[in-house]
């Protein structure tokens, strides 16, 4: 397996076959030191898209490396070439938005975050979180793509 990280992953949340908007995924990143890394994306785009480049998964990786050094091994060098992708719940998205309180003055959040958070919080309490779908790929297709 390579253990080199994607250029970009790519997923499409679908509801019965339409795409879905303002939905947010994780995406974990497997490493073989401690812990691994993950990255909030998104949200959805009318289209259903969201996309995780590798700019962005670097940098999210660099802001957990600085907040637990103890805690991260470098993400280049540690990762094991398995990305698991999952659609954010409320929990994990009401999770989000109290890091977000507390990491805001430290953290530099891109703009309106808390309130897509919070957006995508009232769209998933009208929907079945079951019954919607990721399609998914990386760019390019040389690590394992887990969805959970």
């Amino acid at each position: 397996m390579n253990r080199t990280l994607p250029e970009k992953i790519v997923c499409t949340v679908k509801h019965n076959k339409n795409p879905v908007e303002s939905i947010f995924l994780n995406a974990i990143f497997e490493t073989d030191f401690k812990n691994n890394y993950i990255s909030i994306f998104g949200p959805s785009d009318k289209y259903g898209k969201a996309e995780l480049d590798r700019q962005a998964i670097l940098h999210n990786a660099a802001v957990s490396w600085e907040l637990g050094l103890q805690d991260f091994g470098p993400i280049e060098k540690c990762f094991t070439g398995k990305v698991f992708v999952h659609l954010m719940d409320e929990k994990e998205l009401k999770a989000a938005l109290d890091a977000y309180e507390l990491f805001k003055s430290v953290v530099d959040y891109p703009s309106g975050y808390k309130q897509k958070i919070e957006n995508s919080i009232e769209i998933l309490k009208g929907v079945d979180k079951d019954s919607l779908e990721i399609d998914a790929y990386v760019v390019p297709n040389t690590v394992e793509l887990i969805i959970t």
